[in-house]
């Protein structure tokens, strides 16, 4: 799927997606609940509609929140101290307009950057240029049922690429579960919180096909790595 459209679909959902966050809003808060020591310049990749700059309860400087949809950066906390951009992270033009609003004592990412163009890259890159950071994505085995069930495939990061790169960071990697009343209220929720972003889009009749499967078992599965360096 092209940056674009996915521009588009998270600026489509963006009211929606506050409401069915709650997942993710759990991960943000994990994400950094070990981060205690003050950090007075704060960069928040993909920040969406500001789950981590609302979690956030240490004082800080300056926060700088980029998320490639226009519809997230109006719903996110908006203060003196914090400054949205509307941008890509895999472009470098979106980091040149960053530059110039730090140096970054922590760089903070979460439930974004999977669907970088080439996460191992851009991980590596925060590793490289961030004192610490935190980061939480979705890796492998997020929807691994559904994908099988549906025949399709959505190629999310591995998981030991990541590894590699995050060097000196310490990781987790965690499961979640989360029950929904029906099959079509199980593809509601990943069409409308945005989790759909790149992969593949099924057809009106594979859909319908796909929810009556799902009625017997309306789970998704979710997997996210932690990565942190403090």
């Amino acid at each position: 799927m092209s940056t674009d459209r996915v521009a588009r679909e998270f600026s489509r959902y963006a009211t929606h997606y506050t409401h069915l966050a709650s997942l993710q809003m759990t991960i943000a808060r994990r994400l950094i609940a070990p981060f205690a020591t003050p950090y007075r310049r704060i960069l928040d990749l993909g920040a969406g509609s500001g789950a981590l700059r609302k979690a956030w309860g240490h004082p800080f400087e300056r926060f700088v929140a980029v998320d490639l949809a226009e519809g997230m950066c109006h719903l996110h906390p908006q203060d003196p101290q914090t400054i949205t951009i509307v941008g890509d992270f895999d472009n470098p033009a979106c980091w040149q307009r960053i530059a110039p609003l730090g140096p970054f004592d922590l760089i903070l990412s979460s439930s974004a950057l999977q669907w970088s163009r080439d996460p191992v890259s851009l991980t590596k890159r925060i590793a490289n240029e961030a004192p610490a950071y935190g980061i939480a994505l979705f890796i492998e085995g997020t929807f691994r049922t559904l994908h099988q069930q549906a025949g399709i495939s959505h190629p999310l990061p591995a998981f030991a690429p990541l590894i590699e790169v995050a060097h000196q960071a310490a990781w987790e990697r965690e499961s979640y579960l989360v029950k929904f009343a029906n099959g079509r209220e199980l593809l509601s929720y990943i069409k409308r919180s945005g989790l759909n972003g790149r992969g593949n889009v099924l057809s009106a009749r594979d859909a319908l096909r796909l929810c009556r499967k799902l009625d017997d078992h309306p789970v998704l599965e979710f997997e996210v790595l932690y990565l942190r360096k403090m």
